[in-house]
């Protein structure tokens, strides 16, 4: 997927790089270790919280190490919050609903 756009901050910034791993993760299958993967949430000025990417899904385990990495502008003298979610991912949907929050 694309990764989205963070809202208008102005002021000097860089670029960043933020690499996501696990360890020890809730169980969520029945039969089998659960699917993670993450996604990253950015709260926008009017403090939405709006979806910026994901990671791939690693299947069958308690302890994953994304390869896909996020990259986003970093604000100095800007406080931006991030919010990243983990996912058991139980149907091909793109729909967060049909996931497992983890």
């Amino acid at each position: 997927g694309s990764q989205g756009e963070l809202c208008a901050i102005q002021g000097p910034s860089s670029r960043v790089e933020l690499s996501v791993s696990c360890s020890g993760l809730a169980n969520k299958d029945t039969f089998s270790k659960s699917d993670p993967f993450c996604v990253l949430f950015v709260k926008d000025a009017q403090g939405t919280w709006r979806e910026f990417g994901r990671t791939e899904t690693i299947m069958d385990t308690l302890n994953p190490a994304f390869v896909r990495s996020f990259t986003i502008d970093y604000f100095f003298e800007a406080i931006q919050p991030l919010r990243f979610q983990l996912y058991d991912e139980d149907s091909k949907s793109q729909n967060l609903r049909e996931q497992d929050y983890m």
